[in-house]
């Protein structure tokens, strides 16, 4: 992780720390998932799908990513190369492509999910119950307030 130096502020800065947990927290993910044969993008598609319970358009699935389609597509390509979900043509037009889950593909996502309740459950477990009610906390209005200031450019 690189840190920024920001000499006008002493100790500490909210970027710094936000970005190494951040930072920790993607690599311990990524290295979990790693350990299933996953990786955190084809886990995502994998949930979408699940969610959505049934065949979907791939022009969805990178809206729901918020990623191209292009992305999108290569995912499924890789999946249906795995076995992990099934790709067709959808037969009221047949200009749009369909993905959905093969069984093995709703077992990954099942064993991919259990990774992540597990790493959550080890973060939680890190905290007593009422530091970590208020680091949730914290974290909500941090990411409130990093949105409001999308909205409010700096002069």
């Amino acid at each position: 992780m690189v840190y920024i130096r920001i000499s006008a502020l002493q100790g500490p800065t909210i970027v710094n720390y936000v970005r190494a947990a951040a930072g920790e927290t993607d690599d311990l993910l990524n290295q979990r998932l790693a350990a299933v044969d996953i990786s955190l993008p084809q886990l995502e598609l994998l949930d979408h799908l699940a969610r959505l319970n049934g065949p979907a358009p791939l022009g969805r699935l990178a809206e729901l990513l918020e990623c191209s389609r292009s992305n999108v597509t290569q995912l499924v390509d890789r999946l249906q190369r795995r076995g992990l979900i099934w790709r067709m043509v959808d037969s009221r037009d047949r200009r749009t492509v369909l993905a959905r889950l093969t069984r093995e593909g709703i077992s990954r996502h099942n064993t991919g999910l259990a990774v992540v309740i597990h790493l959550e459950r080890d973060l939680r477990g890190a905290f007593s119950g009422d530091v970590l009610r208020q680091l949730l906390s914290g974290l909500a209005e941090l990411r409130h307030a990093a949105s409001d200031s999308r909205t409010y450019q700096h002069t």
